[in-house]
């Protein structure tokens, strides 16, 4: 209820000036670091989206450092603050932010990796997946695309499922209405995830499927992994269906 009380103000300094004033009594109040770090995680929780971007240090920040010097190796709760710290930074379009705390959290949750973080891995590499194949940097991609292929358990989601998905720029001849248009290509995905062999199968529609066909170019695959290396999958099919309004 305390930690709550401070926030019905919308201004940064008001807040900046409780975290601060609530901070200093959790110094005298509690001893044990690992409380205290706790507490300083709640709190940022609640601050660090409506913090001014130019401010050095956050609640986040001062968290961190300590599960930093509390954990070793065993640092499952310090990964799991940095996707909320990439999720928060994202949302404030904060790129260099949100790249730097998916790649913190992966670097801690596959030193931790267990069924329950599992998921938070491969939703990180997905995540910087999507934000430099977006910036048109695919070198960037390809290191996160092997690592989701390799961390992914068997059976977990659909592995021919696009990590990175274009949607295809719709062609003029797509309309009347009431109708269905409808188009299918088949390709192959590389070692790097890659996709290659693009090819059409229709025989209608057919600027449809090339439209289709330069979205898949840009598309993201997770390669396949054999004897713990990525290799190509073959013959994948992905299709587009539109229906035009009556």
């Amino acid at each position: 209820m305390f930690i709550n009380a401070g926030f019905n103000s919308l201004k940064i300094k008001n807040n900046s000036i409780y975290v601060n004033n609530l901070q200093e009594i959790i110094k005298q109040v509690y001893d044990e670091e690992r409380i205290r770090s706790e507490l300083y995680y709640v709190i940022s929780r609640k601050l660090y989206g409506i913090l001014a971007k130019d401010q050095d240090k956050t609640p986040y920040t001062i968290s961190w450092e300590l599960y930093d010097k509390l954990f070793t190796e065993d640092k499952p709760n310090l990964g799991i603050m940095f996707m909320s710290m990439a999720f928060i930074s994202e949302r404030r379009n904060n790129k260099a932010a949100t790249i730097k705390f998916f790649n913190s959290a992966i670097e801690i949750l596959d030193k931790n990796l267990n069924t329950k973080d599992i998921e938070l891995l491969l939703l990180a590499h997905e995540s910087l997946i999507n934000i430099y194949s977006k910036d048109g940097k695919t070198d960037k991609a390809t290191p996160h695309l092997v690592a989701y292929a390799k961390k992914r358990p068997e059976g977990f989601g659909d592995p021919k499922r696009a990590l990175y998905a274009e949607f295809p720029i719709l062609p003029s001849n797509v309309k009347g209405r009431g109708k269905s248009h409808h188009a299918s290509v088949r390709f192959d995905v590389d070692k790097n995830g890659f996709t290659t062999n693009i090819t059409p199968l229709t025989t209608i529609n057919i600027e449809l499927a090339d439209a289709l066909a330069e979205a898949i170019k840009k598309s993201r695959y997770a390669p396949a992994i054999k004897d713990g290396q990525p290799v190509p999958m073959y013959r994948l099919k992905e299709s587009i269906t539109i229906f035009t309004e009556r």
